[in-house]
């Protein structure tokens, strides 16, 4: 069964993370029955565990006379060189030129570039066109890596490689020119790093890793290039060496002659890593050769002062580990200097520097810095929540008395929040960490076990309820807003602010979980308790309230009364904060940008989620929710929009981000993943396709095990998209049938009916079976009309294709 590049890089990467006897049942997982997935990603992780032994004695490269002066040969335009025709000239460098070239052999096209050397560049026992070496070449099939396709000798004795055509910028350049922050250059070193431990696990080095070598195309993905020039190893006799690569950045031992192992491209990727971080080298002068050649003592690089003081002092120490003299001092593979650069940012410790207690200190406070906040200003929130219902109970005595002092319920929510947050301290967990989960847990028993006034415990646990879901946890979350809606029946319990947003959870939470009906049935509820306690339009709770309500409207096409709701929210807001600067106002244009894109306004869409987005990042961050959906939506809308490259860029950083904020079971991470497959099945690579879809399924399932749901119907309905799509008859059946049970359900909406129903038409036709593809087209037509107007294209694309099928069956 065929895989793609994407999806083994994918899929080692994740190998790699997890320990060492967990990676078999996870290859196991992940691959399914795809055979050679599997053999591949074994055969990987068995390279990767005994290439530190495997490189020690691998002593001789194929570029043993790289210092040979003689000019390399010219090629002319139209020139043939095996099935290709140059071109055009590209660049010259110290002992080859580069040229772009076509395929003419009549079967496919095909850019490709063409590199020829001296002809003495090579002795005979090294030359190029010995199959082994060829064999090991191209075994390296990486996203991060320019292809070998063929090398050889021309007729006139000239050496050549044909790679992969780079339409891009060296990493360097691109850097600049992007201006890109320091998480982006971090991240773009990573794609470098994985590049790089991937020729490892194949036994390969590079050993001129310069921005030159690594090129970044249109995309953002960094492409190594020279695999096999400066870098193919053999396993040969040990002894001195000539200097091969770049005196630059070259280790000591490539300039003293000495054994290469993998330690030398850790050396350099310090050498780059600081370059891409500083725009310049940690070195004293740019030596044009080996002789003379002086670098800075490693052991001082922290205190050196030509070391940019935009370097963080745990970069330092990252970058002098690597750039350490001695090559066993380094790091001792490249997954652990990626994994500091990982813990350097996910302020964990990093190896390079000693763990002192004072360290981890320092780093535990700054890695659940965010969350202690969180928890605060919710806990703050009850306190000043529950002081506005006071207030409102005493500007609206006609209505009804909340019978409690300030100074009591200040005590109790005070209370509250001192034994959460003893509960979450290390010395009590005896830990490192308390996980989000145990504390809401703890939380809950507190809240359950507090006997002061009910409203008090109703906003307690409306709360608890509310972050339950926001993380996903839905089955928990029910219970809570169970005895949450349990209090609110209590005809006792004094109308207040508080009972009101008690309310609005349990709506957000039927939304949620896909009961879009009941959603705006309780929202409609909540809009009517508003006005039974006189509670003011221009505010923040009221407005949020009209977005909620927008977006359920949305949910169930109603994009008129959303539309009408939402840009009521709009002016609103824009009164309460005329700066425009407010996390509120990105949510409202969040909003609107959804059901710009539900109506085909895909320029406005991106217009306003462009908008949204901005203003999460600016005022709260890159790891915010709304910074993930903002993502999300903008992947998804330029897709739409017929963007794949824009697309994809956005969905990728939406899955990174979804997976270190939300961890992998909850509903945003399964949304990504969703999104990804959906980009990858629009570019026909399938089999990244199914991964994700899989993966988006499996998480769903999860949060959702009675599976008679709209979120768990939409991932049938993209794996069921894809099997069509692929022409995979059983599975085709498999997945539609469960489709077909799943859309029984009051839950599931005509919107994804209709795809399933468009879908089994699609598969019938292509089968031949006429009858059943009309069907399930009426099927999918009658759906459509169910809720959207006759002009929208999904109802027209339905009728165009009763009509082919008419034609087709009277011919």
């Amino acid at each position: 069964m065929a895989y793609s590049l994407e999806l083994l890089e994918d899929l080692y990467g994740q190998c790699l993370e997890k320990p060492a006897n967990e990676r078999k049942d996870f290859i196991n997982e992940a691959c399914g029955d795809n055979e050679d997935l599997k053999r591949v990603l074994y055969l990987m992780l068995e390279n990767e565990q005994q290439s530190a032994n495997y490189f020690g004695g691998l002593q001789q490269t194929l570029m043993g006379g790289l210092v040979d002066e003689e000019s390399t040969h010219e090629l002319a335009p139209g020139e043939k060189v095996g099935n290709y025709n140059v071109a055009a000239f590209l660049a010259k460098g110290g002992m080859s030129n580069v040229y772009l070239a076509d395929r003419d052999d009549g079967q496919y096209e095909q850019r490709v570039a063409i590199k020829c050397f001296s002809a003495k560049v090579f002795s005979r026992k090294d030359t190029l066109s010995q199959i082994g070496e060829q064999q090991i070449l191209a075994r390296l099939r990486h996203p991060g890596i320019a292809t070998l396709y063929d090398a050889g000798i021309t007729e006139s004795g000239v050496p050549y490689f044909i790679m992969e055509y780079i339409d891009g910028l060296p990493v360097d350049e691109w850097v600049e020119q992007r201006k890109l922050n320091l998480t982006a250059k971090l991240r773009l070193f990573e794609q470098v790093a994985g590049a790089v431990a991937y020729a490892h696990s194949h036994l390969i080095l590079h050993l001129d890793l310069k921005p030159t070598n690594i090129l970044v195309d249109k995309s953002g993905q960094a492409k190594l290039l020279d695999f096999g020039i400066a870098t193919a190893i053999t396993s040969g006799t040990g002894g001195q060496r000539p200097f091969v690569g770049t005196p630059m950045i070259a280790a000591p031992e490539q300039l003293m002659g000495a054994n290469l192992t993998a330690a030398t491209d850790v050396f350099q990727l310090g050498m780059l890593l600081h370059k891409i971080i500083t725009g310049k080298y940690p070195v004293a002068e740019s030596p044009s050769s080996a002789e003379g050649f002086t670098r800075f003592n490693p052991e001082k690089l922290i205190r050196n002062p030509e070391i940019s003081p935009e370097i963080a002092s745990e970069l330092k120490a990252i970058i002098a580990k690597c750039l350490n003299h001695n090559p066993e001092e380094r790091y001792s593979s490249l997954s652990d200097l990626v994994q500091d650069i990982r813990n350097y940012q996910q302020h964990y410790p990093v190896t390079a520097l000693p763990n002192s207690l004072k360290y981890r200190a320092i780093k535990y406070y700054q890695r659940h810095k965010t969350q202690v906040i969180s928890i605060a200003f919710i806990m703050l929130s009850l306190i000043a929540g529950t002081a506005i219902s006071l207030w409102q109970a005493d500007q609206a005595t006609k209505q009804r008395d909340l019978a409690l002092k300030s100074d009591e319920v200040s005590t109790a929510t005070k209370n509250f929040l001192l034994d959460l947050f003893m509960a979450a301290h290390p010395s009590k967990t005896k830990g490192d960490t308390m996980t989000v989960f145990q504390f809401l847990d703890r939380g809950y028993l507190e809240a359950e076990n507090y006997k002061g006034s009910p409203e008090i415990k109703l906003e307690m646990l409306t709360t608890i309820g509310k972050l339950y879901r926001s993380l996903g946890d839905y089955s928990k979350s029910k219970d809570v807003l169970d005895k949450v809606y349990a209090m609110a029946k209590d005809s006792s319990l004094p109308l207040s602010l508080t009972y009101v947003q008690a309310i609005q959870q349990l709506a957000l939470y039927q939304r949620d979980v896909g009961n879009y009906d009941s959603a705006a049935a309780i929202m409609n509820q909540v809009f009517s308790l508003y006005k039974e306690i006189g509670y003011p339009e221009k505010d923040s709770l009221y407005t949020a309230s009209l977005k909620y309500l927008a977006y359920i409207n949305r949910s169930l096409e109603k994009n008129d009364e959303a539309t009408e709701l939402i840009l009521q929210a709009i002016a609103l807001e824009e009164q309460i904060w005329p700066d425009k600067r407010n996390i509120n106002l990105a949510e409202s244009y969040y909003t609107l940008g959804v059901i710009q894109r539900n109506q085909g306004q895909f320029p406005e869409a991106i217009g306003s989620i462009s908008r949204s987005l901005e203003l999460c990042e600016n005022l709260m961050g890159t790891y915010f929710p709304g910074t993930i959906a903002n993502l999300n939506m903008l992947a998804s809308t330029y897709n739409l929009s017929g963007n794949p490259n824009s697309a994809m860029e956005h969905g990728r950083r939406a899955k990174d981000i979804a997976f270190r904020l939300y961890g992998e079971s909850h509903m945003e991470t399964a949304t990504t993943v969703d999104n990804l497959g959906g980009f990858f099945l629009k570019l026909n690579q399938t089999d990244s396709a199914y991964y994700y879809f899989s993966k988006g399924m499996n998480i769903r399932h999860k949060l959702f095990p009675e599976r008679n749901n709209v979120h768990v119907m939409i991932s049938t309905n993209n794996l069921l998209s894809l099997f069509v799509k692929t022409q995979q008859p059983d599975s085709v059946r498999k997945y539609l049938a469960e489709a077909l049970t799943v859309g029984k359900s009051t839950k599931v909406q005509a919107r994804q009916r209709a795809v399933t129903y468009w879908q089994a038409g699609e598969f019938y036709e292509e089968i031949a079976k006429l009858d059943s593809a009309r069907l399930y087209f009426q099927k999918a037509l009658a759906e459509n009309r169910s809720y959207l107007p006759e002009s929208d294209e999904r109802i027209v694309s339905v009728e165009n294709r009763l009509k082919e099928l008419d034609n087709k069956k009277h011919k």
